[in-house]
């Protein structure tokens, strides 16, 4: 179904002066989710600083996987005078109980660790689209929420600004705390291993020698629309399951996105494979001049004392330069072997607002009092 509220609110901090008539329509289905294809598309592309995660195919495999009884999909669109000038992507939780808070996240925060989210916007109208959506944050199309927590969006995100202003403005409470650390690497022709030490550079020479000394090592890197990418994703899964066990959500969003974009994907994997046996698996999502490392695999019995994983991220930062891929992103995560390889990185904000309300409150007093706890006992 689909949802007009108008932009009017009492607590709206409005400003003198007619302006553009604003409308704000609720997506509340993934069928009516559907009809926004072509305008999040459009809005997506204009965008491709924010990464992958923000792609109608990727955000469509989430909600069809993680939205229902416990968590309703809320997608909602701001139109200017008619044209569509953002879509934020959102999700309400439905509590158990009538005492525990109501939140609303985006699309991808929860479950499967999704970088660089945000509410989309056309250029320029990050003012329009946050005022817009502060109005119907106070509707009466939205359930009373407790806390609106907006996590992982990147730090220069016009947006954020833009909706904080709405919250300071209106002498409402908000927290922006520090989020993701995303290491990244610059990619050129010249050896992604040139910034390496010296005794990095010996170690992982020795590490791929001593594995081409048991047999034959083969590196392999499949994108969505070679016909070999059904049996890469096959095989990075099975992988994937023996390093991790189980059949976890992030894996689970992969393989739905797969099976929904088809070839129009933007995966593409890095395999690993010695004497026919797959070692270790990157899996990726390209945007545009850039890669992202999304998830990783390695088969840890075969070569306990070697660090495969480090061995074909090597091969793939200097395969993907040699494609003239610019940039590469490990996303969320300060690990030894990210920070090994970067030489920068992107950080993002974590952004909540509060409604308040008993359950709010009770809430936030047992956060207070395991604060309190976790210091006593220190």
């Amino acid at each position: 179904m689909a949802e007009t509220v108008s932009q009017r609110a009492a607590d709206f901090p409005a400003e003198a002066g007619p302006g553009p008539e604003m409308r704000v329509v609720l997506y509340d289905s993934l069928d009516a989710l559907g009809r926004l294809e072509a305008p999040w598309r459009a809005l997506a592309a204009q965008h491709p600083q924010h990464g992958p995660f923000l792609d109608f195919e990727w955000n469509c495999a989430w909600a069809e996987l993680f939205t229902g009884q416990a968590r309703r999909l809320h997608v909602a669109t701001v139109e200017r005078s008619g044209e569509l000038i953002g879509i934020a992507p959102w999700v309400v939780s439905e509590p158990a109980r009538a005492s525990e808070p109501r939140h609303i996240r985006l699309l991808g925060a929860e479950h499967t660790a999704c970088d660089y989210l945000d509410v989309l916007c056309a250029p320029k109208c990050e003012r329009d689209v946050a005022r817009a959506l502060y109005a119907h944050l106070f509707g009466p199309s939205v359930p009373r929420w407790h806390r609106l927590e907006l996590h992982g969006v990147r730090a220069d995100s016009g947006f954020l600004f833009q909706l904080a202003e709405c919250f300071e403005q209106a002498g409402k409470r908000i927290d922006v705390t520090a989020g993701i650390f995303c290491p990244t690497r610059r990619l050129n022709t010249e050896g992604v291993a040139s910034h390496l030490s010296t005794s990095r550079k010996k170690r992982l020479r020795y590490e791929q020698h001593a594995l081409e000394r048991e047999g034959a090592l083969t590196h392999a890197t499949t994108a969505a629309r070679d016909t070999e990418m059904a049996e890469a994703l096959t095989t990075f899964a099975s992988l994937y399951r023996k390093r991790w066990g189980g059949d976890p959500d992030a894996l689970r969003l992969v393989l739905a996105y797969a099976r929904r974009a088809g070839s129009d994907s933007n995966l593409r994997i890095d395999l690993l494979w010695h004497e026919g046996r797959p070692l270790a698996g990157l899996l990726h999502l390209r945007r545009d001049d850039a890669l992202y490392l999304y998830l990783t695999a390695v088969d840890r019995e075969a070569f306990p004392k070697l660090s495969v994983g480090n061995v074909l991220i090597g091969m793939a930062l200097e395969r993907a330069a040699a494609e003239g891929i610019e940039r590469y992103d490990f996303l969320r995560g300060g690990e030894d072997y990210k920070l090994l390889w970067s030489d920068g990185a992107e950080r993002g904000l974590d952004f909540t607002a509060y409604r308040p309300g008993v359950a709010l409150l009770a809430q936030l007093a047992l956060e207070r009092a395991r604060e309190l706890v976790k210091i006593a006992w220190r």
